[in-house]
């Protein structure tokens, strides 16, 4: 997962195309009105000291993990016009290469380009239309916007098969300089209209939502949206929707048994291989000084093994939570008991 392989290609696309403020307004789907960010609650939930609390913890693990590939994906995809990282050497060259035919002497706000303006010329299909407001300068304020409505966009980009429609807008929300090597401080909102599509076999949306995406002091990214955080993105390694792999990445979401207080998903390392977590996986999940720490034991196409520490004010306990899969497919049986 490369965050940053984001706003980089856009920005790029935008300057080089000479689609600059002060040429008139755009107009388009993007400046309807934005739903309403949704972030996790902001209590600490209250966990027990049961097996079943140990069941409900592995089967909120499994779901975590989902969550955590479904949003990176879609963030991924919002997100893949960027390209190479902030700084990487030979990108501003390969993609001017790519837009000098998007009309650079008429310095359009909007302006559609064609697939290949974006995507891996030879292999694509669709266009992108751009609009944005940002000033002919390296330096964009605050309020500065760039909005790209995906029409049938099909194809690849930097070894991935994409594919999109809808429109992501994406509003910074502090300042932001395009000759910067990384995005250190920097804060942005994503919008998205009808988005829908897939990345390398990772079916998203349709989804019309907001996320907040911000960036700390050495870089690293936070994603909010839907009711959840989720921090660590780099870690996140998708082949498809049931084969990943999540190292260091923590997701916040809200807990299993009370919907207003959260709980935090820390993925030590979590491998996934067709749809089952593999031997060796862990992670740990904490709400205020309780936490469970689950580890799996052994896994099979028929059968999953987890050992669960679930540790509360009253003390910690171990258990042993087997999930078995029917032969014919479907969701797993779980059964929890303390272990020896």
């Amino acid at each position: 997962m490369k965050i940053t392989k984001t706003i980089q290609r856009a920005l790029l696309i935008l300057s080089t195309a000479g689609l600059m403020a002060g040429c008139g307004g755009g107009g388009s789907d993007a400046d309807a009105a934005a739903p309403t960010l949704q972030a996790p609650p902001t209590t600490a939930a209250t966990l027990a000291q049961s097996s079943s609390e140990a069941q409900e913890a592995v089967k909120a693990a499994l779901a975590g993990s989902a969550t955590v590939v479904a949003q990176g994906a879609g963030l991924d995809a919002s997100f893949f016009l960027i390209g190479n990282p902030l700084g990487a050497a030979g990108t501003p060259v390969a993609l001017a290469g790519r837009v000098m035919s998007a009309s650079r002497e008429q310095a359009l706000a909007v302006q559609t380009l064609a697939c290949s303006a974006v995507l891996d010329a030879g292999t694509c299909s669709g266009s992108v239309t751009l609009d944005t407001n940002a000033p002919d300068s390296s330096v964009w304020p605050a309020g500065t916007y760039v909005a790209m409505t995906f029409n049938a966009l099909s194809g690849m980009s930097e070894g991935s098969s994409i594919s999109m429609n809808g429109t992501v807008r994406i509003d910074f929300l502090s300042a932001f300089n395009t000759n910067a090597t990384s995005f250190a401080n920097v804060r942005m909102q994503v919008t998205t209209s009808n988005v829908s599509g897939s990345v390398d076999g990772v079916a998203f949306g349709p989804e019309s939502d907001v996320a907040l995406l911000e960036f700390d002091a050495a870089g690293a990214a936070t994603l909010t949206i839907d009711g959840v955080r989720i921090s660590g993105l780099d870690g996140l390694a998708v082949t498809d929707a049931n084969n990943f792999s999540i190292v260091g990445t923590v997701l916040r979401n809200a807990y299993w048994g009370a919907a207003s207080t959260y709980v935090d998903t820390s993925f030590t390392q979590w491998v996934m291989t067709a749809a089952r977590p593999q031997a060796g996986s862990s992670l740990n999940i904490a709400a205020g000084t309780a936490s469970v720490a689950i580890g799996v034991t052994s896994s099979s196409a028929t059968t999953v093994v987890y050992e669960v520490l679930l540790t509360t004010a009253g003390g910690a306990s171990h258990y042993s939570v087997t999930a078995t899969y029917p032969a014919g497919g479907g969701a797993p049986t779980y059964v929890s008991q303390p272990a020896p």
